[in-house]
């Protein structure tokens, strides 16, 4: 989508399909419904999407690019491997905006014990607050952790 010049902006769990139930089955994604198109140096301030997949630029009203796509894949990522969001516990809206804007992702306690260094790197890269920090599409596609469990056919974890 990004080659294409498409912004998704409401990149989530809900919005992520499976094909079919093989060993490697196709990951589509769906609802295009908020997506537009930008140059690539272009950015817009529509502030849309789902407040939980939001990164800090859209909650505080600033422009953003691409990158904000990113920030909804390494929240979907944490949230499938820790089977939490990683801002929780998540007392209202504006907590989770605040949480969002100001707090550190954490990957400790038990079930980030079997997870690797490099997915946790990774995820982190995915969810640099400061936009331009932000790593792009191209380096999740080639990040080892990536390139690793596609040629091994395995879990990579």
């Amino acid at each position: 989508m990004h080659r294409l010049g498409l912004v998704h902006r409401d990149l989530k769990l809900l919005n992520i399909f499976i094909t079919d139930g093989s060993d490697y089955p196709k990951v589509k994604i769906g609802d295009l419904g908020l997506a537009c198109k930008l140059e690539e140096d272009e950015c817009t301030t529509k502030k849309c999407g789902t407040t939980a997949f939001m990164p800090p630029e859209i909650i505080l009203g600033q422009e953003y690019d691409f990158k904000s796509d990113i920030w909804s894949l390494g929240i979907i990522l944490y949230s499938l491997l820790a089977t939490q969001h990683p801002f929780e516990p998540i007392k209202s809206k504006k907590d989770l905006e605040h949480k969002i804007c100001n707090s550190a992702v954490s990957f400790e306690g038990a079930k980030w014990e079997g997870i690797s260094n490099e997915c946790q790197l990774l995820i982190s890269a995915m969810l640099e607050k400061p936009q331009e920090s932000r790593c792009s599409i191209d380096y999740v596609l080639s990040h080892p952790w990536i390139t690793q469990s596609k040629k091994s056919g395995s879990e990579a974890q």
